[in-house]
Order: structure tokens, then C-alpha cells, then sequence
């Protein structure tokens, strides 16, 4: 509330946005997306002489299919540039750029920003491959800190009769590539096969996914982000499985 929004169009207006910046006397540009978004933005720091960072969400910088999935959605297994162009026949990038083409438009950007931030160890030495020389600093997006709560406490495992059934949540809204088709999968696996597994989705999945009585899923539907530890709760798992 009372914050004062300005809009431009960058393909007109790129030096009025310039001029607004320098009287506000920004001394950083904190980028955390560049999709869909003008070129032109991305020289905005040189053009005001000033530092920018980088927030790594995805994969988008190495792959414009974002999330290094293949066309069954399972991970591609970052092949050479030969199969990366392969794919991009079928999946074309912006522009239709081969993928060195579309390495090397970003690698000034990454590399010369003052730090990139990546969510994890795994994701900063995946990008170091691709742009050694950038500065990647895995850390957190959330700044805030989980503390464990006392109201929420695993089942025991070792139950005897009817209910020695293992209770598996999944949480969040599934698409394809956060495993709600690998979710569907493995309820009616352990239906078909009379498996003790209960599988419980605190969300929803992209498409509507089979369940009980035709898997051992049920779906609880969207919720609040401060509905989730009162749901945690109340179905009690054994195991909290992100499929992604």
C-alpha cells in the first residue's frame, strides 16, 4: 500500500526508464527472471554503471526448457551440445537458437553479475559447469527460518495388523515436472499389487489424478500456506515424499 508504481514500454520508452532510475539513484539491480522479458533489460547495470545480482529460480540460463526435462518430462540428462540441439528441433528455443548461441547470450550476464544465488549446492555446481566463471553462492530463498513443530510427530513404523499401512504425503500443487504423473504411477502400483501404502497429495495435481477407490491416493485440495501444519497433522505421515 501507497507504493508508487511507474510503467514503461522498453521498446519506446527505454530512456525514460533510464532516467527515472538515475533520480532514484538505484545503486543495484536484483534480477530473478528474465522469460518473456526484453533484451534490452539485461544491459540496464552497464548503462547506469552499477552492480546486479542474479536469483537462480530454474534452469532457464542453461536450458530455454527451463527445468533440464526431456519430452516425457523425466530429466534429460544434460547431453552434449549435439543433444541439446537435437532436442531443440523438436522443443525450439526463443529466436530459434541453437543452444551455444543461447549459452553465450546469457554467460556475460551471469558472469559478470556481483553473485548469482542458487538454492542449493547442486544447482550451483550444475551452473558452474555451463559458466565457470560466474559467482554462484548456494543459499536459501526463504530468508525466514523453520523451526520443527511440536504438534507434528511421525506415526511408529512398526504397527501390527490393519494398520501396519505406511502413510505417504506429498505437498504442493503437482505438475508434470513436481511428479504428479510419477505420484498417479506409484498409488496405482501399490493398488494393483495390494501393497500397504496410503498415498496422500496436501494440494492438487495439474490434471485431475485417479484415486480412491481406483488407487491408494486421496487428495486432500488446495490449501493455505497457513493451513499447512494443521493438515500435516491431521493425516499424520510416516514419510513426507517430494516426487520432483
Amino acid at each position: 500500500e501507497g507504493a508508487i508504481k511507474f510503467y514503461f514500454k522498453i521498446t519506446g520508452d527505454i530512456e525514460d526508464l533510464l532516467l527515472v532510475l538515475r533520480c532514484f539513484r538505484i545503486v543495484n539491480i536484483h534480477y530473478h527472471h528474465t522469460i518473456g522479458s526484453n533484451s534490452s533489460l539485461l544491459s540496464l547495470p552497464e548503462q547506469l554503471n552499477i552492480p546486479w545480482n542474479i536469483t537462480l529460480h530454474d534452469y532457464y540460463f542453461i536450458c530455454p526448457q527451463i527445468a533440464l526435462i526431456n519430452t516425457k518430462g523425466s530429466y534429460c540428462g544434460e547431453p552434449d551440445d549435439k543433444g541439446c540441439n537435437e532436442c531443440l528441433k523438436v522443443r525450439p528455443a526463443p529466436e530459434d537458437i541453437g543452444i551455444e548461441s543461447w549459452r553465450s547470450k546469457y554467460s556475460a550476464f551471469l558472469e559478470g553479475a556481483q553473485y548469482c544465488l542458487a538454492p542449493s549446492n547442486d544447482t550451483a555446481k550444475r551452473f558452474k559447469r555451463y559458466y565457470p566463471q560466474a559467482k554462484i553462492t548456494p543459499i536459501y530463498h526463504e530468508e525466514s527460518a523453520y523451526t520443527p513443530n511440536e504438534n507434528i510427530s511421525k506415526r511408529q513404523l512398526n504397527q501390527t495388523g490393519k494398520e501396519k499401512r505406511l502413510r505417504i504425503v506429498v505437498v504442493g500443487a503437482l505438475s508434470t515436472m513436481k511428479g504428479a504423473d510419477k505420484l498417479e504411477r506409484m498409488a496405482l502400483y501399490a493398488k494393483n499389487n495390494q501393497l500397504p501404502l496410503d498415498f496422500i497429495l496436501i494440494g492438487y495435481g495439474y490434471r485431475n489424478l485417479l484415486v480412491e477407490p481406483e488407487s491408494n491416493l486421496t487428495i486432500s485440495g488446495e490449501y493455505k500456506e497457513d493451513e499447512l501444519t494443521g493438515l500435516l497433522v491431521q493425516y499424520a505421515p510416516d514419510i513426507v515424499w517430494f516426487p520432483a
